[in-house]
C-alpha cells in the first residue's frame, strides 16, 4: 500500500528520491535544524488532519480521498517523529486521532492498529477529550471483527468520551459502530437498541455518510433477525 500512496502523490507533486533526501537531512543534522524542521512538519500535518475525521463521515469517498489520501506516508512521517526519542508524543496522540480515518479508508488496518495502540499508550491526564475519544472509536473499528469483545470496549469507552463532549456525530458514529459489533455477536435486542438511539444523533448532525452506514448495518441487523428467525422455524419443523 506504500506504493498506492506514492502513485497518489505522482500525479500532482514532486518528491525527492531517498539518495536526495538522505541527503537533505544530513545537512540539516549538521546545521542543527532538523529537530525543529520535524516538530513543524508534524504539527502542520496535525492541522491539517483537524477536520478529516469529520469530513470523512459527511464528503464523498472520492473527495475525502483527493484531500487526505495522498498524504499517507507523510503522516506515517509525522508519528514515527512523534513518538520517537526526541518527539512530542501529545503531538503524536492529536495526530493519530485526526488522521485515523486514513487506516480505515485505504484498508491498512494493521498499520492503523499499530499507530493507535502506539497513540493510546501515550494518553495522560493532560491529553484533550476530543483526541482520546477519537482514538477509541478508530480502535473499535479497527477490531470490530478481529477482536469484537475489546472492539466493543473500546466503543463503550468512545461512547462516554463524545456524550461528555456533546459531539451528536461522534456519539451517533460510536453507536452505530457498537451496533454493528453486537448485532455480529448475536445480541440483537442491544444492537437495536444502539441503532435507535444514533439515528436522531445523525440526522441532527447532517452527517450523510455517517447516515448511510447506520442504514447498511441497521439493515445487516434485520437481516440476521429474520435468519435466525428461518432457522428457528426450520428446526421446529422438523421435530
Amino acid at each position: 500500500m506504500a506504493a498506492y500512496c506514492q502513485s497518489l502523490n505522482r500525479s500532482n507533486r514532486y518528491y525527492l528520491l531517498e539518495t536526495p533526501r538522505a541527503y537533505a537531512r544530513e545537512k540539516l543534522d549538521e546545521a542543527g535544524e532538523r529537530a525543529a524542521l520535524e516538530r513543524r512538519h508534524a504539527q502542520y500535518f496535525r492541522d491539517y488532519f483537524e477536520r478529516a475525521p469529520d469530513d470523512w463521515l459527511r464528503i464523498s469517498d472520492a473527495a475525502w480521498r483527493a484531500t487526505y489520501a495522498h498524504e499517507c506516508d507523510n503522516v506515517r512521517a509525522a508519528l514515527d517523529w512523534a513518538f520517537g526519542a526526541e518527539g512530542d508524543a501529545a503531538l503524536g496522540t492529536g495526530l493519530a486521532g485526526a488522521s485515523g480515518s486514513l487506516w480505515l479508508e485505504l484498508s491498512l488496518h494493521g498499520e492503523g492498529r499499530r499507530h493507535i495502540d502506539t497513540a493510546i499508550a501515550r494518553i495522560g491526564a493532560d491529553t484533550p477529550a476530543i483526541d482520546q475519544a477519537r482514538l477509541r472509536l478508530l480502535l473499535g473499528m479497527l477490531q470490530t471483527f478481529s477482536v469484537p469483545t475489546e472492539a466493543a470496549a473500546a466503543l463503550e469507552h468512545a461512547i462516554d468520551l463524545y456524550h461528555h463532549l456533546g459531539d451528536p456525530v461522534g456519539l451517533g458514529s460510536s453507536l452505530v459502530a457498537k451496533g454493528l459489533i453486537l448485532t455480529l455477536m448475536a445480541r440483537f435486542g442491544e444492537a437495536a437498541s444502539m441503532f435507535a438511539e444514533a439515528l436522531p444523533l445523525l440526522e441532527r448532525g447532517g452527517a450523510t455518510k455517517a447516515l448511510a452506514r447506520h442504514f447498511a448495518f441497521s439493515g445487516h441487523l434485520k437481516k440476521a433477525r429474520t435468519q435466525r428467525g428461518a432457522r428457528a422455524t426450520a428446526r421446529a419443523a422438523a421435530r
